[in-house]
């Protein structure tokens, strides 16, 4: 399931790196292996070399089109019609 914490990291813009498989590139996310700190240090250093560390709307615009409350709303209602 999508952990609520990786989710509000995204909408805050800001890189984020994760190891959870319910989250893909294309959301805007980083991934590293799970319990592999060295992974993800590499690629924390990966992304500071790119100049990626940056503020990039990707993750917040996956976030307000997919789990905005009212979007969640629409959906409750729409199963319950």
């Amino acid at each position: 399931s999508m952990d609520k914490a990786v989710l509000e990291a995204l909408a805050s813009g800001f890189p984020v790196f994760t190891s959870s498989e319910a989250f893909t590139e294309e959301m805007g996310v980083r991934k590293f292996i799970e319990g592999d700190f060295a992974d993800l240090a590499g690629k924390i250093e990966s992304a500071y070399r790119r100049g990626e560390l940056v503020y990039n709307e990707r993750g917040s615009t996956f976030v307000t089109t997919h789990h905005d409350l009212c979007v969640l709303v629409r959906k409750i209602l729409k199963f319950y019609a």
